[in-house]
Parts: structure tokens; C-alpha cells; sequence
């Protein structure tokens, strides 16, 4: 009889902790429906959109009285580059949010791109090419750590540090070039379209341009039903920094310049639905990219041989003296994107 007792006693205990258990487990969940409580979640994805934009290869020379002056501008278009990638996102309970996107372009051809120099030192061009352009390679790394306040379920406020990084290279072939065929450094004629033109054939050259920017920014995120919320952000940066080499196939000599303290901004606005709570999402997405480093944060000038037949070859110069580097890209990128949380 006392066994018995005492076998019914732990049963009613060990109900009444089951029963415990479980009621936390409900407020728990409770609370996260709520937004009281998030869990820790990690987020897997997949995008896929177009890039479209251009890039520009600058090129100034000091002058006497002080200042930078223009001699060369090369632009490189970025018309509809097909690109596919990936993102890996990880957030806490206690806010930390945590994500890394890599998209990868898919070589094509772009549209025509264009040399002009400046050699009168007035600002009117001189001479003129234009070419074929194809993007070799379109690599794109997006890194950012923000700390998220308010509920994903109302309104989102979140401030973040970010490290961007991109490397595009095009080749450019065939087409043609008008050069002067009079005159002399600061006393051509200015460049009509009706000047004749040479014909070009095969690489002309090989521009690869990248990009280094750690950044600051702030997303905000609201939730107008259970299923959709729209999504803006914004990075920005005063110490973008880059690094490009121009091949000039037909002269065998590379350029080499390394820039720094240029301008870096890219606001961002996403739709997303998610049809089953919080495991699976699916968004559209529009983000702008401008970086600029122009005058006066111009960078240096190295000049390598490319030729073989020259004792020199293989060999880079040191900065060249009285000329300065200087690129620019822009471009909007239309994506979407389907995610799962683990």
C-alpha cells in the first residue's frame, strides 16, 4: 500500500513538472509570436537580378598654377549584367544582426566604351575612340553587422557597420579611333565626329576596376501585415578606396593606379512576403551604387611594360611624376531573392 502511495505521489509530481514545463513552453512561444522574444535564427539565400550603370577611368596632370587638370577619360557601360548569387544571415536574440551577400556577373557583352582625351589644356577633346566592351569578370561582396531595435513584426530601426568590396573587368575590341592629324600638345583642333576614322581590330584593352569601402549605415524596416514589410537602408563612406589596371594591348604598356579618400553611397528599398511565418521569404529588391574618387582625392600613376621585345619588360615604374589616377562607378541593381531560416 505505501509503495503504491508513494509511486502515486511521483506520478502527481512528475504531471505537475510536465505541466510546468509546458506552460513556459507555451509563453515562450506566445512571446515570440508576440516579437517579446526572437529566437536565434540563421537565414540561407538565393538571388538573382540585372546591373545596369558604367564606370570611368580619369586621368589628370598638375598644373603650374596649382590644381588638377583632365587629360583623359575612359567609360566603361554596364548595360543589363546578368548576375546570380548567394546570402548567409545570422540574427540573436539579443538583436545582433549579421549577414554576408556575394553576387557574381556573367560575361557578356555590355555596350560600346569610349576614350576621349583633353591635350589643349581648355577642356575640349582632342581625340577620340570608341570600342566593344565585355565584362569579364563582375565580382560583388557585401558584409554588414548591425544591431536591430524594435520588432520585425512593427517597425525596425537598425544601425550597421558594412564592408563592401567589387572587382569588374571588361575587355574592350575592335571598333575605332579619330585622332588629330595636325598639331601638337596644346594647340590641336577640336574634335569633330566628322573627323575620318581607323579602324581597330581585336582586344584593344583590358580595364579592371575594384573597390575596397568600409562603411557605416542605418536600415529600417516596417511591417505593414503579417506577410509583407518594406525594407530602406543606406551606406555611406568618405574613405573609399580602389585599385585599377588598364592594359593597353595594342601599345604593350599597363597602367597601374592606387586611389583612396573617394566617396562611397548606396541606398537600398526591399519588398518581402513571407506566405509561412518566418521560415521561408521572398523579396524584390532596387539598390543604388555610387562611388566616386576624382579630384582633388586623385591617386597615383604606375606605367609597366608589356613587351616582350623590350629590355625593360615585366618591369613597373614608381609613381609617375605630375599625373594622377581617378575612377568613378554608378549602377541600380534590380533583384530577387528567396530565403529559408534554419
Amino acid at each position: 500500500m505505501g509503495s503504491r502511495l508513494g509511486r502515486a505521489c511521483r506520478l502527481r509530481k512528475s504531471s505537475l513538472l510536465v505541466l510546468a514545463l509546458a506552460a513556459l513552453l507555451s509563453a515562450r512561444l506566445d512571446a515570440q509570436e508576440q516579437g517579446a522574444v526572437r529566437p536565434i535564427r540563421l537565414t540561407i539565400g538565393a538571388d538573382t537580378g540585372v546591373m545596369s550603370g558604367a564606370a570611368s577611368e580619369l586621368l589628370y596632370t598638375s598644373l603650374l598654377g596649382g590644381g588638377l587638370y583632365k587629360v583623359s577619360e575612359l567609360d566603361y557601360p554596364l548595360q543589363a549584367v546578368f548576375l546570380a548569387g548567394s546570402e548567409i544571415r545570422l540574427q540573436t536574440a539579443g538583436g545582433l544582426d549579421v549577414r554576408a551577400r556575394f553576387d557574381g556577373g556573367l560575361n557578356g557583352y555590355v555596350g560600346a566604351m569610349t576614350d576621349s582625351d583633353y591635350l589643349d589644356f581648355n577642356g575640349v577633346k582632342t581625340d577620340f575612340s570608341e570600342s566593344g566592351a565585355y565584362v569579364e569578370r563582375a565580382i560583388l561582396l557585401d558584409v554588414r553587422a548591425g544591431w536591430d531595435f524594435g520588432s520585425e513584426r512593427s517597425f525596425l530601426f537598425e544601425p550597421f557597420a558594412a564592408f563592401m568590396y567589387s572587382d569588374v573587368e571588361w575587355e574592350a575590341e575592335g571598333g575605332y579611333y579619330q585622332y588629330p592629324s595636325s598639331g601638337e600638345e596644346g594647340s590641336y583642333p577640336p574634335w569633330s565626329p566628322s573627323e575620318p576614322q581607323e579602324s581597330l581590330s581585336g582586344p584593344v584593352l583590358m580595364y579592371d576596376q575594384a573597390f575596397l569601402i568600409p562603411a557605416v549605415g542605418v536600415r529600417l524596416s516596417l511591417a505593414v501585415t503579417r506577410a509583407l514589410s518594406i525594407e530602406g537602408s543606406c551606406a555611406f563612406s568618405p574613405f573609399a578606396f580602389g585599385e585599377d589596371v588598364d592594359n593597353h594591348l595594342l601599345t604593350l604598356t599597363d597602367y597601374y593606379d592606387s586611389m583612396s579618400g573617394g566617396i562611397y553611397f548606396e541606398p537600398e528599398l526591399s519588398f518581402t512576403v513571407r506566405p509561412l511565418k518566418d521560415r521561408e521569404a521572398f523579396e524584390a529588391s532596387l539598390r543604388l551604387s555610387y562611388v566616386s574618387i576624382a579630384e582633388p582625392n586623385s591617386g597615383t600613376v604606375q606605367v609597366g611594360d608589356n613587351n616582350p621585345a623590350d629590355s625593360a619588360y615585366g618591369t613597373i615604374s614608381g609613381p609617375v611624376e605630375g599625373y594622377y589616377s581617378g575612377a568613378t562607378f554608378q549602377a541600380l541593381t534590380a533583384e530577387i531573392a528567396a530565403s529559408l531560416a534554419l
